[in-house]
């Protein structure tokens, strides 16, 4: 049986699945149905669940961020990786849900799902979704998802990882991603919290433009940008040194770029430099490239970042 028929009759049990009825949180009525990948699947992204939609009686399809092109996660999802949705799928990056079925909201309107309809969901439906896909790196956006991932039966991680763990305790020890193995085949597992408040979606941006860049769904350096910012003259060079503190850094121009997919822009008050879209201050820039934490003087920013090959411009 091909992936393809595989995938299928992953979503026909899906459709047809009936482990929670009576359950009064899940609606049984709103199920995913996600169409199957368009090739190599290079990034998973795992969410919590669909949402969840009001009056709706008979077997229905779920709006999600994987139908629905206004779907809140699918936004910030393109926003954080400044690309259109459609542009990603087509570079490996595929969504899931940790559960099938929407949630109704709780009493303080939250829709997480009940730990029970998780394990439900797992072995049956998020399990082998996940096996059939063997994606290389995978984000967890939040508990269910992590959860979901780490219960999957042919997963292992490493000693210390696991479901009692806060979010904040496992991107400590590996801000880089947890190394796991699933029935032989190794995957990094990138933990996120669900990007619902806006600190959380600053977090969540920032881990999951660094598992897009490991994936190669985004690329080092995108044509668009390699366009705009390649040098034209013969004054500029491909990496510089420069001291700070008494101590000497050596950046390149794709430690520039590096930095720049890896973390949100920073507040800009007069000059900027623009990668793929969005304006950096020339500061944060040769701090994210040399990967230092020291301040920089704007000036000497602006001229390590002008023999790099970059416009820096000004707001007036």
């Amino acid at each position: 049986m091909g992936t393809q028929d595989s995938w299928d009759g992953v979503q026909k049990h899906i459709r047809d699945c009936a482990a929670c009825v009576g359950h009064r949180r899940v609606a049984l009525a709103i199920r995913q149905q996600t169409p199957p990948p368009q090739g190599l699947v290079r990034l998973l992204l795992a969410a919590v669940a669909p949402p969840y939609e009001n009056g709706i009686n008979v077997l229905t399809t779920a709006k999600s961020a994987t139908n629905d092109p206004d779907d809140k996660l699918r936004a910030v999802i393109a926003a954080a990786l400044s690309s259109p949705w459609n542009d990603l799928t087509a570079k490996g990056l595929f969504l899931i849900h940790a559960v099938k079925c929407a949630i109704i909201p709780d009493q303080r309107g939250f829709q997480y799902p009940p730990t029970l309809v998780i394990d439900r969901c797992i072995p049956q439906h998020f399990a082998a979704e996940f096996t059939l896909l063997r994606a290389p790196h995978v984000v967890a956006f939040g508990r269910a998802p992590l959860r979901a991932t780490l219960k999957h039966p042919l997963v292992t991680a490493p000693r210390g990882v696991g479901v009692s763990r806060t979010l904040r305790a496992l991107l400590q020890k590996w801000p880089q991603g947890i190394p796991c193995d699933a029935g032989g085949r190794s995957f990094t597992l990138h933990v996120s919290p669900f990007p619902r408040s806006i600190k959380a979606r600053k977090r969540a941006a920032v881990i999951l433009r660094g598992a897009a860049l490991r994936s190669e769904v985004l690329p080092t350096l995108s044509e668009v940008t390699r366009a705009e910012t390649t040098p034209r003259g013969d004054d500029s060079v491909k990496s510089t040194t420069f001291q700070l503190k008494g101590k000497t850094f050596t950046i390149s121009r794709d430690d520039v770029f590096r930095g720049a997919r890896s973390a949100p822009p920073e507040a800009v008050t007069k000059f900027y430099v623009e990668i793929d879209g969005r304006r950096f201050p020339p500061t944060q820039l040769v701090r994210v490239g040399a990967n230092t934490r020291d301040a920089t003087y704007s000036a000497n920013s602006r001229s390590i970042l002008t023999r790099l090959g970059f416009t820096v411009k000004s707001l007036r």
